[in-house]
């Protein structure tokens, strides 16, 4: 089979197994991705995506050599944001400006310096706009995946089906609960004696001021419902006993220390359709979605015309022959 006769989809599909499956051998000095990397990696229409673009999405994915596997979903997420901007209109999906310049500014206040900011990028060939780029595909891909979620609709009596079917796993004792996490035990008491001290601190106080739950922290310390076992013996314990309104002791989890503050406390016996109506939507959609999900992508990649290295193909080229060799 000639190269001009393979297909973009069957070489974006090829190239993304063979970073997946580590088919690729490493040498002693072995190249991000194991592969070398053209300065071109992959074209979208019109669109280039660079060997600097994918190696800053890679790094901000995490630190160390970049996987196979980290590889290949990264060029897989460059490449699905860059199919999808041509039809952002259709969809009614809009990124502001200052979405962007605020994760921007969140990752730079990380760095200890600005310096180190700028040689962060310097060292992979990237500037900000590749960043601000990089940032807002991250933030176009999880709206349009939300959307998508949130496109299914259910009638009442499909959803009274899945409660139905599902009623073990939803239907528990369960908490509405706020929490500060903290990293020991000695911090954790620090700040129960301020909440029980003279003047105290609100739970609230101690939340902005403590929590390492940087998430929860944003809303006040809270976790929502929490059904039994959800959260391990220790936490139930203490959610399960503890007065509602009032703090309980440090509590060991696998998280650190956590300090608790119940709201309402509903046994399984009293609970309803109703109180689970949202979840089982929720439920109902995202498994939809992902039956969904990859066909979806894959008919809008299409349309993009993708293009995938010839030194990326070339690998994926050989390794499937090889495997056809080795069948026959």
């Amino acid at each position: 089979m000639t190269r001009s006769r393979w297909s973009t989809a069957a070489a974006a599909f090829c190239i993304f197994a063979v970073l997946a499956s580590g088919a690729i051998t490493a040498g002693a000095e072995t190249p991000p991705c194991g592969v070398p990397l053209p300065d071109v990696v992959a074209k979208v229409g019109d669109h280039a995506i660079s060997r600097a673009d994918l190696l800053l999405r890679l790094s901000l994915g995490g630190a160390g050599t970049p996987s196979r596997v980290r590889c290949a979903a990264g060029l897989e997420q460059a490449v699905r944001a860059a199919a999808l901007r041509p039809e952002l209109a259709g969809y009614r999906i809009e990124i502001s400006a200052s979405e962007v310049e605020d994760a921007v500014e969140k990752m730079r206040v990380s760095f200890p310096s600005d310096g180190a900011f700028r040689r962060f990028l310097i060292d992979r060939d990237a500037d900000l706009s590749l960043l601000r780029r990089a940032i807002e595909d991250g933030l176009l891909l999880k709206k349009i995946e939300e959307r998508q979620i949130r496109s299914w609709v259910f009638g009442d009596d499909l959803i009274q089906e899945y409660f139905n079917q599902h009623r073990g796993e939803l239907v528990k004792d369960r908490v509405r609960v706020r929490h500060v996490l903290l990293k020991t035990q000695e911090e954790a008491e620090r700040a129960l004696a301020e909440a029980r001290g003279e003047p105290h601190r609100s739970f609230r106080d101690l939340v902005s001021l403590y929590s390492v739950d940087t998430e929860t922290r944003e809303r006040d310390g809270e976790l929502g419902w929490v059904r039994r076992g959800m959260r391990g013996d220790a936490f139930d314990r203490a959610a399960f006993s503890v007065l509602i309104g009032v703090i309980s002791s440090p509590v060991k989890t696998s998280l650190g220390y956590e300090l608790l503050l119940v709201e309402v406390r509903q046994p399984a016996a009293e609970q309803t359709l109703d109180d689970h109506r949202d979840e089982v939507v929720r439920r109902m959609q995202e498994e939809e979605w992902a039956v969904q999900r990859e066909e979806w992508w894959d008919e809008l990649k299409q349309k993009a015309h993708l293009w995938i290295a010839p030194e990326l193909t070339e690998q994926a080229q050989t390794r499937e022959e090889q495997h056809a060799e080795h069948e026959l």
